[in-house]
């Protein structure tokens, strides 16, 4: 299990698969209407878009403002809440592979921490006039390609991860219109 820079109490489910394990944490006491089996199929179509092969682990946090608020202002010096905050624990940029760990043996690569504020979610859905099911899908998805080594610091590495989000998003919308 991924040791957490949050310090208040969680109720922890976790999905474990075709290798990769997907650990989900909501804030207790947050009213949050989806199942966790939804968060973690977003993740894994993440995985499987992106060539996944190897197994990872994922911890996907949903918390509240005051607590994002906290960890922007500790990790990004900014002392107000966002919607997403990404820690990759491994570099996996070409030139930082032969600087990296090596793996433990028969465990998953530890990606990192996809932490979303589920207030900030709801706000935005409603500003941008679609499903709060929608945005946490658009705001996971670029958690997710952030801990894939995704940037969108200059122009090019922006389109390119817009692209893989609209990509993943769509894919996401036929599997949800499937079932």
């Amino acid at each position: 299990m991924i040791v957490c820079a949050i310090t208040v109490c969680y109720d922890i489910g976790l999905m474990k698969r075709r290798g990769h394990q997907i650990n989900i944490q909501i804030k207790r006491g947050l009213k949050f209407p989806f199942a966790r089996r939804w968060l973690t199929a977003i993740c894994r179509t993440v995985l499987d878009e992106e060539g996944a092969i190897l197994p990872v682990e994922i911890e996907c946090i949903l918390t509240d403002d005051p607590t994002m608020q906290r960890l922007n202002m500790q990790f990004r010096n900014i002392d107000e809440p966002t919607d997403v905050l990404s820690f990759a624990f491994k570099d996996i940029s070409i030139d930082a592979q032969a600087a990296s760990f090596p793996a433990v043996p028969d465990s998953p690569e530890i990606l990192g921490q996809i932490i979303v504020s589920f207030p900030m979610a709801v706000k935005q859905a409603a500003t941008h006039g679609h499903g709060v099911d929608q945005e946490l899908m658009l705001l996971v998805v670029h958690g997710m390609l952030h801990l894939l080594g995704y940037d969108h610091q200059v122009p090019a590495d922006e389109r390119k991860m817009k692209q893989r989000e609209k990509h993943i998003l769509k894919v996401l919308g036929e599997r949800s219109r499937a079932v």
